[in-house]
């Protein structure tokens, strides 16, 4: 299946949030991220961590800009609230429990696409904030990586291109 640029264009906009948004200043929503549970397990988490992905590619590529967009910040608002549910795992650090919580303010403060894109150039955040993303986005990737749609380890094999038959390479050397 082709994805259409819009669908490409949306997820790659959401996908930048979920890297952005925590470096960006925490606007907060009406659902402060600090109420979270913090008793998810890491396959719970990273599972709904991921679902904002298969949101976006799974969305209808036959739909307007306009009608796209809606849906990308329909996925994004509706991520924010089953991540709220969810929670963290307990033995997530408490600098990337920040990050999750400055994640899920952001998140849940977005309207429209033009807020992603002020989300996107805002260059108003700590340092403090900065690390709190940091070890967020570190744990993730050394945790969830698996629960990533079409990653390696994600269920599916990764596939490796057969070799015509008398084409396989061999580490040892002919016989003379």
């Amino acid at each position: 299946m082709l994805l259409s640029t819009l669908t490409l264009r949306r997820a790659a906009a959401t996908s930048s949030l979920l890297l952005v948004a925590p470096f960006a200043a925490a606007c907060g929503g009406d659902d402060d991220a600090s109420s979270a549970p913090d008793d998810a397990t890491p396959e719970q988490f990273c599972e709904a961590y991921s679902s904002i992905f298969d949101s976006l590619l799974s969305a209808p590529t036959d739909a307007s800009q306009e009608e796209q967009e809606k849906a990308a910040v329909e996925a994004l608002q509706d991520w924010s609230d089953q991540m709220r549910e969810v929670g963290t795992p307990e033995e997530l650090p408490e600098d990337a429990r920040r990050g999750f919580e400055l994640v899920l303010d952001e998140a849940s403060s977005i309207e429209d696409v033009s807020d992603l894109e002020d989300l996107q150039d805002s260059q108003d955040y700590s340092e403090s904030e900065q690390e709190d993303a940091t070890a967020l986005n570190t744990w993730i990737s050394e945790n969830c990586a698996n629960a990533m749609p079409g990653m390696p380890g994600d269920g599916e094999s990764a596939e490796t291109p057969e070799v015509p038959e008398g084409q396989e390479s061999s580490t040892e050397s002919p016989a003379p």
